[in-house]
């Protein structure tokens, strides 16, 4: 998902041709920054453009754990953040 917002350029549009809201792509979209404990992309009211990591992403393509290939970039975290969390080997629930 993160790869269709960074070639359309739009959280909408993306939204549009997934078949999904805007909200729905803009959470999964920051859960994924979350996830990752970086910034992907700088949004305006009025415009969305690519970090330098989210450049990176984007290049790999796919390589989100919402895209089809590897679970996760090996993008370096922004200093002074705190690792993701980790959910228990076999825990399934899904992360709060």
């Amino acid at each position: 998902m993160f790869v269709r917002v960074a070639e359309t350029g739009s959280l909408s549009r993306a939204g549009r041709e997934l078949m999904l809201s805007q909200p729905s792509v803009s959470r999964v979209v920051g859960a994924l920054e979350a996830r990752l404990g970086t910034t992907l992309l700088l949004r305006t009211t009025r415009s969305i453009s690519l970090t330098v990591l989210g450049e990176a992403a984007r290049e790999r393509k796919g390589s989100s754990p919402y895209g089809p290939a590897a679970p996760r970039p090996h993008l370096p975290r922004r200093r002074g953040l705190p690792p993701p969390a980790r959910r228990p080997e076999g825990d399934r629930r899904s992360p709060r």
